[in-house]
């Protein structure tokens, strides 16, 4: 048998000179467009509820903090969003950019540096948990002063 394979113009090219080819790649196998989406759709909703839903139901949550009723996650809720509002909305705003920033960040590691790869599938899950985790705590603080109204405020 022949050591050597036809190349496309007709020359026989030794078996062993050709380069094997690398079949681990490193890095995320989900393109960049589909990572932008999924940590989207996780942190949007949480975005959108803060910026939109928020200033809604501050008038009520401020009668409840005169009346010293108002529980402590909506508390904290109410002062992320007064910094929010005297920030011109910023740290909002540039909340999902700087994630995807730093997704892009560690997509480059990743292909550089086999420890970074395998800690890669991590950060996206990280990513992803902390942005369903911030929006149901937004939800728990929203309707948290609901079950603890006070009998003042009920009359």
């Amino acid at each position: 048998m022949s050591q050597h394979i036809q190349a496309a113009g007709n020359a026989d090219i030794p078996l062993g000179s050709l380069p094997a080819p690398d079949i681990r790649r490193r890095g995320p196998q989900i393109p960049i467009l589909a990572r932008a989406a999924i940590v989207a759709a996780c942190w949007l909703p949480f975005v959108a509820a803060m910026m939109f839903s928020l200033p809604r139901f501050a008038p009520v949550f401020e009668r409840l903090r005169e009346l010293g009723a108002l529980p402590t996650l909506t508390e904290w809720m109410l002062y992320f969003g007064q910094m929010n509002d005297a920030l011109f909305g910023l740290p909002l705003l540039l909340l999902v950019p700087i994630l995807l920033i730093a997704d892009q960040g560690a997509t480059k590691l990743a292909r550089t540096e086999a420890w970074a790869a395998t800690l890669y599938g991590y950060w996206l899950v990280a990513v992803v948990v902390c942005g369903i985790i911030a929006f149901l705590l937004f939800l728990a603080a929203l309707l948290l002063p609901v079950y603890t109204f006070p009998p003042a405020v009920v009359r």
